[in-house]
């Protein structure tokens, strides 16, 4: 079956995370969904990553199988469109390699976390309401220790079909704008293959995956 990748983001607001679990909405079930009723069949995908409750998505990348080829992909993304909602936007689908994978062929992701020391009722739901005394330089000395880990076994779930904790990531120091600060941080992942080529990346969580043209 031929396999396609499907940029998309998301608010995370309304959603209990990315993945579907039993009695709650979430944005992979509501992505399948409207998948079944565009293409006329069941059809599940994978994420690139996962997020938890409340989290966005400024680009994300799911892989999904198709029974037939798909001859209009423009066609399909409009379908989707009119389907999931104002919180969910699909930007495209691509055919790709049969065994690519969105998950397992992330090349890295970048996380970006917001705080802001003023009250605003206009980004409240986008970012973390602190204190005027958080030590931002201090927080900044601190997240420098990330440059020197790679094992973050510490914070892994155990016996997971994950196949390394060893990650290499970086950082960017805590930037003051006018709505706030921000904390940007990378992983960089070694893909399970080389043969793909490139594109991918979101907020509060985001990445690059390999493609390659069919």
């Amino acid at each position: 079956m031929p396999r396609y990748f499907m940029h998309l983001s998301y608010r995370g607001a309304p959603f209990h995370g990315w993945q579907s679990q039993p009695n709650a909405i979430s944005v992979q079930s509501t992505l399948e969904d409207a998948l079944g009723k565009v293409l006329r069949c069941p059809t599940k995908i994978v994420g690139a990553g996962r997020t938890d409750t409340g989290v966005n998505a400024r680009m994300m990348v799911a892989h999904f199988d198709s029974e037939t080829a798909i001859a209009d992909p423009e066609a399909v993304v409009r379908g989707l469109n009119s389907i999931v909602g104002r919180d969910i936007a699909v930007y495209s689908i691509r055919q790709v390699a049969d065994d690519a994978h969105a998950r397992f062929d992330a090349t890295s992701r970048t996380y970006h976390y917001y705080a802001s020391t003023e009250k605003t009722p206009f980004f409240h739901h986008l970012c973390w309401q602190a204190p005027k005394t958080l030590d931002f330089e201090a927080m900044n000395k601190a997240a420098e220790i990330l440059l020197e880990t790679e094992d973050f076994t510490s914070f892994a779930k155990l016996h997971t079909d994950n196949k390394t904790n060893n990650l290499p990531c970086d950082t960017r120091p805590m930037a003051q704008n006018r709505r706030g600060w921000r904390l940007c941080i990378r992983d960089h992942r070694r893909p399970l293959s080389a043969q793909y080529g490139t594109s991918r990346c979101r907020d509060a969580c985001g990445c690059r995956t390999r493609e390659t043209d069919n």
